[in-house]
């Protein structure tokens, strides 16, 4: 797993685009999805699938489960990612390993 973990504005967000970038399935899911082709562009990177995070969960609601192997997932911003889960995830705990 890539993970990247760093401060407000340190790149947090191209670091991940541009290993998601390395994948050609590579699903990046974001806030703000329809400003990643931009993004990309800026960052000189191929430009990825994107989607929204609520777009995210709701089609694993309905049991359309991407496959990793063949489409690896990769999620900006975790924290925003789980509060999106509300009203669905009832707790979780994180360990910094």
């Amino acid at each position: 797993m890539y993970r990247v973990i760093d401060g407000n504005d340190t790149g947090k967000t191209r670091k991940l685009l541009t290993e998601c970038g390395k994948k050609p399935r590579a699903l990046f899911v974001c806030a703000h999805p329809q400003r990643i082709p931009e993004k990309c562009k800026a960052y000189g990177i191929p430009v990825v699938k994107a989607i929204g995070y609520e777009d995210y969960i709701h089609e694993l609601i309905e049991q359309q489960f991407y496959n990793l192997n063949e489409c690896p997932v990769y999620i900006d911003e975790l924290e925003k990612f789980t509060k999106a889960l509300i009203p669905y995830l009832a707790g979780y705990t994180l360990t910094n390993e």
